[in-house]
């Protein structure tokens, strides 16, 4: 790529840092122990989760002048040119627009330049600080695992929690919140659970606004972090794959069904290329699978990684309990616990983590009471005894 286009990628860079500020997100880097160390740091999510404001977020809290700073997007049209060994000649373009030493490249979407692994090895044997983004996992930890073992250190970056999206709302309630507070906390749970925290979604005003950012968003997790970037043929079937997963998010899910509904329709679909489909949504952080732990290679349950997508999908229907507990899973994945769900005889439990049993419910009643604590002292005879809780919105968790 030619060095000129390269400056001038960098001084817009410089100018969106200068001139950009938003609300504050809950993503903690020990910014002292990466300098110490040397290693770089991946900010890794679904696109528009807000991983680009981190690294304004990342400039600021390291107190670093704008032009003192490289943030280039790979994403945009204007580098779609850049290749791995342009990263030397952005080191240099970078030295001679300001050639103090302590450099901080904040590099966005940068799975869009093929062996950028090289490129973050050359910025740091030059003593930069580096800090990038990127929205497929299995890229990141591919590299993490090989060449960039113990030179790179990974955060995941989800859609807004709940209480992100309440200081986006800019709603404060006091820890014993009178029963008007609890109330608007809960129209507000309401709205979070139905349209999700992705914060573009969050901002906007009114239905239609918000859907068709969503729609937006799901076409090109889709089609460019699915279809394009695994070069596959069927972009419909990917879509078909897609819509099951919604549909039956939060239960069980079976890609045998779907091949033989597929095959009786006349569609043309291998079950390998069924798993890859799912596979390749799990990477691009549309969904996230969960394994039963009573037959941990058995059935699979579907989560969405934010619950916008299911209204993007499904318009009409509004089940909180299917939302409730989707919002409860990626709560524990923000706090690194990656869950499992325990299916028996006795009945379900929603999530398995290594500390406690939880059981997501819309409404905790006399008459459900029974069906969700069953299977309680089920699971601990199989799988020993843990904390055992059963969480509903009106006394949502601090963590989610």
């Amino acid at each position: 790529m030619d060095s000129d286009k390269i400056k001038r990628a960098i001084r817009d860079g410089q100018e969106r840092l200068a001139s950009k500020s938003g609300i504050r997100r809950e993503l903690r880097i020990d910014h002292a122990f990466l300098e110490a160390s040397g290693k770089a740091v991946a900010i890794i999510g679904p696109r528009r989760a807000g991983k680009t404001f981190s690294l304004f977020q990342v400039r600021e809290e390291l107190a670093l002048p704008p032009e003192r700073c490289v943030l280039l997007d790979f994403s945009d049209l204007s580098l779609q040119a850049f290749k791995a060994e342009d990263f030397e000649k952005l080191a240099v373009a970078a030295s001679e627009l300001d050639p103090r030493a302590d450099s901080l490249y904040l590099l966005d979407e940068i799975q869009e330049v093929p062996g950028f692994e090289a490129g973050i090895r050359h910025l740091q044997n030059k003593g930069h600080r580096v800090y990038v983004t990127g929205s497929n996992a299995s890229v990141f930890a591919e590299n993490l695992a090989t060449s960039l073992r113990g030179k790179i250190l990974g955060y995941t970056l989800f859609p807004l929690s709940f209480s992100e999206f309440l200081r986006f709302k800019d709603a404060n309630f006091r820890a014993d919140p009178s029963s008007e507070e609890r109330a608007l906390r809960r129209r507000l749970l309401d709205e979070y659970l139905v349209w999700g925290g992705f914060p573009e979604v969050v901002l906007a005003a009114g239905s239609e606004t918000k859907r068709a950012i969503l729609d937006s968003y799901r076409d090109v997790m889709v089609f460019r972090d699915v279809v394009e970037r695994h070069g596959l043929r069927d972009a419909a079937m990917v879509e078909r794959v897609l819509a099951r997963l919604v549909a039956s998010f939060t239960k069980e899910y079976s890609v045998n069904r779907w091949f033989n509904d597929f095959k009786s329709q006349g569609l043309r679909a291998g079950k390998d290329g069924l798993y890859a489909i799912v596979h390749h949504l799990e990477d691009a952080y549309v969904i996230r699978t969960l394994t039963n732990a009573a037959s941990p290679a058995g059935t699979k349950k579907a989560y969405l990684i934010d619950p916008g997508y299911y209204r993007s999908f499904l318009q009409r229907d509004r089940d909180y309990g299917k939302l409730w507990e989707n919002a409860l899973l990626v709560g524990l994945l923000r706090q690194g616990i990656n869950p499992q769900y325990w299916s028996g005889p006795a009945g379900e439990i929603d999530f398995v983590t290594p500390d406690a049993y939880i059981q997501a419910t819309s409404e905790l009643s006399e008459g459900n009471r029974e069906r969700e604590t069953r299977p309680f002292d089920a699971v601990a005879k199989h799988l020993g005894e843990r904390q055992r809780q059963i969480l509903t919105p009106d006394e949502p968790p601090p963590w989610l």
